[in-house]
């Protein structure tokens, strides 16, 4: 997303969507002479993120669940034509690298101790899982085959990009205090962000308890689509997301921890996968298998 796009969402967009994101003050626009810059309101008094290696809890997720629910409310309420086809560039989503992480395959199951977990899995779905035609199909247009109208997706909003707020002492509360990072805005379902965050930031146990209302069947099957497409990614992430804190943290002991809860929250979710491809999603995995 360019400069000049993230301050049109920042200045326009975000005051339609009316949930907590940081405050613009200025913008300088990009030009041949001149560096372009965004200021900012300063977050960091009000609230943190969370690492890849920690699980949200129930409650942080109720949080985001309104606050997204509210955000697709005003936009299907707003004129279409002042958000409608202005972010299109990211519609592809991580779809251009997917040969990326399969790249890190092998370094995850190097690290993680478990490789006679993971390769039945990885036997049986690896084209699936790195099947681009299904990212992008997802990403454009598995919602509108469903008959879901368009939103605005954050595109990445895992628990780095969320400041969840903090109480007087700094430790971190349930509440949203902003969500940042919107560098991958585009438009597309509507359960988008739901999925992706549930997939990456909820362990297993806490994503099996997450009971989301669903009124609409075409809601479910939607999530079920978004999260076939981020389930696979996890454990590869996290070796890209681990060897850029690796050398930061001196005790073997944490290094272990934070590896063994990403190989358990992996498997969680390739499991889930699973029961999803040999059940609802079969049809699926059929289309789109080699």
């Amino acid at each position: 997303m360019s400069q000049t796009d993230k301050a049109s969402f920042l200045l326009e967009i975000a005051s339609i969507l009316d949930i907590p994101i940081p405050k613009v003050y200025k913008t300088v626009e990009l030009a041949l002479e001149q560096e372009g810059c965004i200021h900012m309101e300063d977050l960091t008094t009000r609230g943190k993120t969370m690492s890849y290696f920690e699980s949200v809890n129930l409650t942080q997720i109720k949080y985001l669940i309104q606050k997204l629910a509210h955000m697709h409310k005003r936009l299907l309420e707003t004129d279409e034509s002042k958000w409608k086809n202005k972010f299109m560039k990211h519609r592809k989503g991580f779809s251009e690298i997917t040969t990326f992480f399969g790249d890190l395959v092998e370094p995850f199951l190097q690290k993680c101790k478990r490789r006679e977990a993971f390769e039945p899995f990885l036997e049986k779905y690896r084209k699936f899982a790195f099947n681009k035609d299904y990212m992008v199909y997802v990403h454009q247009q598995s919602y509108q085959d469903l008959g879901l109208k368009p939103v605005i997706v954050h595109g990445d909003i895992k628990s780095g990009n969320i400041l969840f707020a903090i109480d007087s002492n700094g430790d971190l509360q349930n509440e949203i205090a902003a969500i940042i990072d919107w560098q991958v805005l585009r438009e597309g379902s509507p359960m988008y962000d739901l999925a992706y965050f549930l997939a990456h930031n909820a362990d297993g146990v806490v994503r099996d308890e997450t009971k989301v209302p669903y009124t609409i069947e075409q809601l479910q099957k939607d999530y079920n689509y978004v999260f076939l497409t981020q389930a696979f990614f996890i454990p590869f992430l996290a070796v890209f997301m681990f060897n850029g804190i690796e050398c930061k943290i001196k005790n073997q002991g944490i290094k272990d921890a934070f590896f063994d809860f990403i190989t358990l929250k992996s498997i969680h979710a390739f499991e889930d996968a699973d029961r999803l491809l040999t059940n609802e999603m079969k049809d699926v995995l059929e289309k789109y298998n080699y």
